[in-house]
Order: C-alpha cells, then sequence, then structure tokens
C-alpha cells in the first residue's frame, strides 16, 4: 500500500492547453511518472448560474483524492486557474477550494475517472459559498432600460418585485433587500456572504405592459459580484394583429406591377414603417393581415408599382388611421378596409417646341400633382396655356412656376404652348438639316475652341448651297440675342466674350419655312 502511495502521488503540472509531456518529479522525489498515466485537464470556474466575481478568486487550492485517501494538495503559487496534472488510473475525486486572501470564501468538488493513456478535461465550479460573521462581499448591479420617449414612459415597479429586491435563496429567510436604481448608473451594496436571488419589474405605461428579470447572485466573501441587467424598449411590445381588405382601381393604360400594405407611425411626407407588411394581388380586392405593436395611432396605406410604356411609377393610397386602444393584448383583432381610387395624368401628345410631365401617371382625388415644363431652346412657355382638360371638356389654367394642382375625380389631359424668344417667327417645322462650318482663325481643333488671350475667332458658315435663300431670311443668335452676320458667316472674336460656353443658332427661311440648328463655341482664357 505504501509503494502505492508513492506511485499515486506521482504527477505533472502543466498550463491548460499544454501537454502532460514536461514531466516533474513526485514530490518524494522517487522519480518519473511511468507512461502508464492518465492525463487530467483541470479548470476552475465560478459557481453555475451567476454573473462571476470580476477577477475569480485570490487563490485556489485543490486536494486529489483516491479511494478516500488524500494523494495530493496543490495551491496557486505554481499555477492559475487551469493545470494539467498525470494521476493513476481509476475513480478520483478532486476538491477545490478557492480564498480571498487568505479566507476560504467557496468550495466545489467533482469526480472523474481517470484512463490509461488518454487526457480527459475537468471542470470544477465553486458553487459552495463560504458564510459566517464578518464574511462579507459586494455587489456591484446596473439596471438599464428605455429612455422616456414619444409618449413611452418606462418605471420601476412596485411591491413584492421592489426597486431591487435581493433575498437570501439557500434558506430563504430575512427580509428582502431592496436597492435604488438609477438608470444606467451602477450601485454597489455590501452583503454577506451567500446565494441570493435579485428580482427586478420595470413597467412601461402606455403599452400596459412590464419586463419582469430573476438572476442567482453569488456573493463571495472580499470578491466584487457584478450584476448587470439590460432591457430593451423590443421586450415590452405587444403585438395586435390588424386585418381587412384592400381595393384599387388605376386608369387604362396602366400595367399594376406590385401592391404592398405596409404600416407607418405617422402620416408625413417621411413616415417610419412599423410591423409588418403585406404583399396583395395585383389587382381587385384583396385580404391582408399586418401585425403592429400599440402605439396609439397607425397608419395604413397601400403603395403600388404601375407600369406605361415601359417607364415604371409609384402610387400611394390614402391613409388609414388605426386606433389602437392602450393596454390592448395580442388575442384582440382589429378591423379595417383600404379602398383607392386612382386618376390618369396624359399629357397631350401634341405639345411641341418644349415637354410636359408629370410626377407620376395617376393620383388619388385631392393629391398634388406636379407638373415638369421645359421649354426647347429659345422658347418659353406661352401664357394662359398650360392647362388640363377635367373629364376632356372644362379647362383649368394651370398657375406657376412651381406648376402645381389639386387632382379632381376624373382622368384628365395636360396641353400646353411654347413661343420661341428670338423674335422671329417659326412657322414651320425644325430640324438639323442646316449645314454650317466652323473654321478656326489659328486652324486648331475643335475649331470652337477659342483663346481670349490669343485673340482669336472663329467663324461659322452657312453652307446654303442646298438652299434658295429669301432676303432677310437668315439669322445669327448667341444665345437669344441676334447678331448681325456678313452674308452666308459669322464672325466671332474671343475677346468679346466671357469665359465659358456659348450657343450659336443659325435659322434660314425655304419655301415659308424655318428650318435651324445649333453649334456651341467655347471661349477659354
Amino acid at each position: 500500500m505504501k509503494q502505492f502511495s508513492t506511485l499515486i502521488m506521482v504527477f505533472t503540472i502543466l498550463l491548460f492547453m499544454g501537454s502532460c509531456e514536461d514531466m516533474l518529479n513526485s514530490p518524494d522525489g522517487t522519480g518519473l511518472v511511468s507512461p502508464e498515466k492518465g492525463c487530467l485537464t483541470v479548470q476552475v470556474a465560478g459557481g453555475a448560474r451567476t454573473a462571476l466575481p470580476a477577477g475569480l478568486f485570490d487563490k485556489y487550492v485543490l486536494r486529489f483524492e483516491y479511494e478516500g485517501t488524500e494523494a495530493y494538495t496543490h495551491d496557486d503559487t505554481e499555477w492559475s486557474s487551469t493545470l494539467a496534472i498525470d494521476l493513476e488510473p481509476g475513480d478520483w475525486k478532486i476538491h477545490a477550494d478557492a480564498y480571498s486572501d487568505e479566507t476560504l470564501v467557496g468550495t466545489g468538488n467533482t469526480a472523474v475517472t481517470v484512463e490509461a493513456g488518454s487526457v480527459t478535461p475537468v471542470t470544477i465550479r465553486i458553487t459552495t459559498i463560504k458564510t459566517g460573521s464578518g464574511i462579507k462581499g459586494t455587489l456591484k448591479y446596473t439596471v438599464s432600460y428605455p429612455a422616456d420617449s414619444g409618449g413611452y414612459t418606462y418605471e420601476i415597479g412596485e411591491g413584492d418585485l421592489g426597486v431591487l429586491d435581493i433575498e437570501s435563496w439557500i434558506d430563504n429567510s430575512g427580509t428582502p433587500i431592496l436597492m435604488p436604481v438609477t438608470n444606467g448608473v451602477e450601485g454597489t451594496k455590501e452583503l454577506d456572504a451567500g446565494v441570493y436571488l435579485a428580482a427586478i419589474q420595470i413597467n412601461e405605461t402606455l403599452q400596459g405592459t412590464s419586463v419582469t428579470r430573476l438572476s442567482m447572485v453569488h456573493i463571495y466573501g472580499g470578491q466584487d459580484t457584478v450584476l448587470k441587467i439590460n432591457v430593451g424598449a423590443d421586450e415590452f411590445t405587444v403585438i395586435i394583429p390588424v386585418t381587412g381588405t384592400a381595393d384599387i382601381r388605376v386608369p387604362d393604360g396602366l400595367t399594376v406591377k406590385s401592391r404592398v400594405v405596409r404600416a407607418y407611425d405617422g402620416a408625413t411626407s417621411t413616415p417610419v414603417p412599423v410591423g409588418t407588411s403585406e404583399e396583395l394581388s395585383t389587382s381587385g380586392q384583396a385580404n391582408f393581415v399586418v401585425r403592429i405593436s400599440p402605439l396609439g395611432e397607425t397608419f395604413l396605406r397601400q403603395e403600388l408599382v404601375v407600369e406605361k410604356d415601359g417607364e415604371e411609377s409609384t402610387l400611394t393610397g390614402a391613409w388609414k388611421t388605426v386606433q389602437i386602444p392602450r393596454r390592448q393584448t395580442t388575442v384582440d383583432r382589429l378591423t379595417t378596409s383600404l379602398d383607392d381610387t386612382f386618376y390618369g395624368v396624359s399629357i397631350n401628345s401634341g405639345i411641341s417646341n418644349g415637354t410636359v410631365a408629370a410626377n407620376a401617371f395617376a393620383f388619388l382625388e385631392g393629391s398634388e400633382v406636379t407638373l415638369t415644363v421645359e421649354p426647347d431652346f429659345a422658347y418659353v412657355l406661352t401664357a394662359e396655356t398650360l392647362l388640363y382638360l377635367d373629364n376632356g371638356a372644362t379647362r383649368v389654367n394651370i398657375s406657376g412656376p412651381p406648376y402645381t394642382f389639386t387632382m379632381p375625380a376624373s382622368d384628365i389631359t395636360v396641353t400646353a404652348e411654347f413661343k420661341p424668344v428670338l423674335g422671329v417667327t417659326i412657322e414651320g417645322p425644325q430640324d438639323l438639316t442646316v449645314a454650317v462650318t466652323a473654321v478656326h482663325s489659328a486652324g486648331h481643333t475643335p475649331p470652337t475652341e477659342i483663346s481670349r488671350s490669343a485673340g482669336e475667332s472663329v467663324s461659322f458658315t452657312l453652307d446654303s448651297s442646298d438652299y434658295t435663300t429669301e432676303a432677310g431670311t437668315l439669322k445669327w443668335f448667341v444665345e437669344v440675342e441676334q447678331t448681325a452676320g456678313s452674308g452666308n458667316s459669322l464672325t466671332i472674336h474671343a475677346k468679346d466674350y466671357v469665359e465659358r460656353i456659348f450657343n450659336v443658332t443659325v435659322m434660314i427661311k425655304v419655301d415659308g419655312q424655318w428650318y435651324s440648328t445649333e453649334i456651341s463655341f467655347k471661349v477659354v482664357e
């Protein structure tokens, strides 16, 4: 037995994640561990289901027991919280003692079977807390929850759950300890060593919901135990299903590509989505269910993507307000309906010398329609000609800019006229068949870039071989000002212009119709 006792005291100590090959002599100096040993890697952890003390403990002592006999004791002078040790194969019990300075404050143990030629990991938890007169530890606690905003008010509950209710868990004795809480600010409390149950309730008054947190707290003598409770706003949310029907009518010529019902927390120009949304069929009446939290008021609407002549546009339906009662429960169901009729905006295809476009293909009655009006070069919108035809008959003038109006309950057609600002009347169609040759005084390329500092010029010459011109029917314009030319040519001297790009327009009347083209030149330093 003495020889066997000597054998079981032979050991090797290594740091965790090392190996059991670096061997040390046994305590009595009898020699090295034989290869028939098993390797045990030991790690010490704090108590289960608890906030671990910062830095764990000051020192650990391990005691190895074989068949009821202590074989070896090893303390923290040579290892941290983990070690590796070679032991005889067989059943072992390992005890761990945790110290604060030189005071024993907690213990733990575990049983393990060591097999020859194998590595066996084992974790010992410090679950038994030493109590007694003068053995105290410190609880450092922080409770964080959302700040009041948007009508939501958060407050610590009252009654049995208290402010922060700390109660002995082991024997359920004594009066609960209530500790003040400031949102997000750490508080401290010195407590007798032991196991406690911490409880706190936070209420949200708008929805009438609450969140309760329970936590096991181990207080060790001479140690700090950290307890952090974080509660997010989403934990207070009650989800309410809102069901209903949605219907749409769109003008002929529009194809609905997609359709969805969405919920928002406000009917603004930049609404914020809340809850879920639901995709619907692209035509007719459809059922929907959206799930939202009880905000007091929630706003629903239909949103469509439509296509016309290969272009897409987004249409938004009318807002529908859903009033959700406070303290609504998830079993309650709210019902509503959405019904949107969109009216079309068409642009007269006969508009010339400029363009008019609407910001969408269709609108609800009462919506604001915005038009973009862009005259061609050298043209302006003719006064009192921008208008829409209501039901194809009533003419409604549109003033601006900006050019906006309220959508009537009918499809409409927008029309406009543009007039020239060059001081001449263009009686016929225009095209770009008018040929003009540009010649640079210095022969540079491109010939239309001229230098002020070099005093350069550029001449624009009309090639009239294809035209039979009439007297006074050839006109040159720089920007929108008529400029005299010499015969069929116009010469531009850079010194007469500031540095930038200019547009030159030449117009010629042939057989009673005006034709024109436009060329640019650039003045540089």
